[in-house]
């Protein structure tokens, strides 16, 4: 998460081949879940109190995703 450091919270819910993995991470405190069940979708948000490059991450993401 060290690309992740600037942005004070994470949350999320990400398909995966066996279900859903949730992530949740404020400040320090992470916490990673996985799940059996799908969701019927991915999504993640993040919340930051500094400007960030919102298109860079986004990219970044994407590739993730595509990869």
């Amino acid at each position: 998460m060290g690309g992740l450091a600037p942005v004070g919270r994470v949350k999320g819910v990400m398909r995966i081949a066996e279900g859903a993995v949730r992530i949740n991470r404020q400040g320090e405190d992470l916490h990673i879940e996985t799940l059996s069940v799908a969701p019927p979708d991915s999504r993640i948000e993040l919340i930051s109190a500094n400007e960030a490059d919102w298109n860079a991450l986004q990219t970044s993401l994407l590739r993730l995703r595509l990869s």
